[in-house]
């Protein structure tokens, strides 16, 4: 294992760079190294937590725990068939160079998810979605580690219980497991996602293509989200709220009496 450190500043390991400092940190770069964190956790009696890229995150003055900064860097070709390619990637992984890897190397799909802030291993957690795709229809499976055993398992997309931003990971059910990498499934033959109006628009006169839809959603997200290494920010995070069609429907005509008596008020 990594040399495991005392008192470490986080300032450079949150997307905010907000002042924090980790009671004892370990930088993982294996899934055995991840495991032996989760006995070195255990054996001192301290919680355990794993920091990816540091986006979506805000980090107390102090955090009395084992910060496992997850460091499993790769990429490798698990299965490959005529039409698709089942690739694993590592779950220190910078989100954005895993998407233009598996591009340049032929393997599409994840284009639409382009330029989203985080690493691969945080991915699954959030379920991340952009442009009119969300990453839960290119996984296959998840592998993991369970902090309080240190076993290894393997989690298919079903068992991931993903749902609009959200999946396993986020819930107390699910936050024993620390991911160390994940199976995606490319497509080997060009495919192009245009549900999204924005990305449509700007595409109407121009050739459709994985390469073209790439660039469209790197300009789109440069222009909308600073880089947070010249300007801190905590990335990409709303989450569209989800009500019933009665709840729309009373949002609606609330919204409309008062638009008209305002309309009303200024004709006086």
């Amino acid at each position: 294992m990594n040399a495991l450190q005392t008192n470490v500043s986080l300032r450079n390991f949150n997307t905010l760079r907000l002042c924090s400092n980790a009671a004892w940190f370990v930088a993982a770069r294996s899934v055995d190294e991840v495991q032996e964190c989760v006995h070195e956790a255990r054996n001192r009696g301290l919680p355990l937590f794993t920091l990816g890229g540091g986006s979506n995150v805000i980090l107390g003055p102090k955090l009395d725990a084992l910060i496992v900064h997850m460091n499993i860097l790769g990429t490798e070709i698990v299965e490959e068939a005529e039409t698709y390619a089942i690739v694993r990637i590592g779950a220190g992984e910078v989100w954005h160079e895993a998407v233009l890897w598996a591009h340049r190397e032929g393997y599409y799909g994840l284009e639409n998810l382009a330029l989203i802030p985080g690493s691969a291993g945080a991915a699954p957690v959030q379920n991340i979605g952009a442009y009119g795709a969300e990453v839960k229809h290119f996984i296959v499976q998840v592998n993991v580690v369970n902090s309080v055993s240190g076993e290894c398992a393997q989690l298919s997309n079903e068992e991931c219980e993903f749902g609009y931003r959200d999946s396993l990971f986020k819930r107390e059910s699910g936050k024993h497991w620390v991911i160390t990498s994940v199976d995606f499934r490319l497509s080997k033959v060009p495919v192009c996602n245009l549900e999204y109006p924005e990305l449509k628009r700007i595409l109407s006169d121009k050739p459709v293509t994985p390469s073209s839809i790439l660039d469209a959603v790197i300009a789109i997200r440069t222009k909308k989200l600073p880089d947070p290494s010249d300007q801190p920010n905590v990335g990409s995070f709303f989450k569209n709220p989800i009500v019933s069609r009665e709840h729309a429907k009373r949002l609606h005509d609330e919204h409309k009496r008062k638009s008209t008596r305002l309309n009303s008020s200024h004709d006086v």
